[in-house]
């Protein structure tokens, strides 16, 4: 059985250059940016929480206004470039040019 903190396992994404780094990292491992904090505390009951959490998952408290709360990273869209294109998803129309 593991008892490992499910955070330990959550990589974390630079918000300079992109890179994966290790959770467990302060500092980017290729550019040496200092990484967000991964977690937030609960105003109202103090537990820790993931970083963009809307509620604590102690108490259930509303945490969108907890000072330095980051978001949650958006999914990777269509609109994204270099985003796969899905299975079966038609073409864009073309425009004809005039």
């Amino acid at each position: 059985m593991c008892f490992r903190p499910a955070a330990a396992s959550t990589p974390k994404t630079c918000p300079a250059c992109g890179m994966i780094n290790p959770a467990v990292a302060e500092k980017c491992v290729k550019c040496g940016v200092e990484l967000p904090e991964d977690r937030i505390k609960c105003p109202h009951c103090g537990e820790m929480n993931i970083a963009g959490a809307t509620e604590c998952s102690e108490c259930g408290i509303d945490l969108s206004a907890v000072a330095g709360a980051a978001p949650a990273p958006a999914a990777p869209s269509a609109a994204m470039p270099g985003a796969p294109k899905a299975p079966g998803a038609p073409a864009a129309p073309k425009i004809p040019s005039e």
